[in-house]
């Protein structure tokens, strides 16, 4: 794998991995306690919603072209939404696999290369992340200790 590939995969394989993380550790009331947000306001929405982009990122690295497509499938369980997520990853490693690094995706007009395309994608989970720990602090869900330890949080 090329090394510039292979650093944003080792970022984004840390950042999943405090999705993971809150997934697999938290109570289904804690996934499902209600945020001080409209839309995406309990950890499980947040979850969906990065499940539900990703799929939109794997396939502009087949086509060359990046659409947001909503694919309206609400997982309510954590562990089926974990098993899909990990599923989507062994995918991404895969394409990442056959890069050359030059390749670039058309993003409504304007041209991304490959970099900047896994980089949105990153900033994308690591934004929602960052909700999901303020969120926690302000309705008090005990943060998991792995990823206070990974994120160097005062639990």
């Amino acid at each position: 794998m090329l090394k510039s590939i292979e650093a944003l995969k080792n970022e984004w394989e840390y950042v999943r991995g405090i999705t993971l993380c809150f997934l697999e550790k938290l109570s289904d009331v804690d996934l499902h306690k209600k945020f001080p947000r409209n839309e995406l306001n309990t950890i499980l929405l947040q979850c969906n919603e990065l499940y539900d982009i990703q799929q939109n990122y794997l396939e502009a690295i087949r086509t060359h072209s990046m659409e947001f497509v909503k694919h309206n499938l609400y997982i309510d369980s954590a562990e089926e939404l974990v098993q899909k997520m990990k599923k989507l990853d062994i995918e991404l490693k895969k394409q990442l696999e056959s890069l050359v690094g030059e390749e670039c995706i058309s993003w409504f007009g304007e041209k991304k290369d490959i970099h900047e395309h896994l980089c949105a994608m990153i900033d994308h989970e690591m934004m929602h992340v960052g909700q999901i720990v303020a969120f926690c602090y302000a309705v008090g869900i005990v943060i998991p200790e792995q990823v206070v330890k990974d994120m160097s949080l005062d639990g």
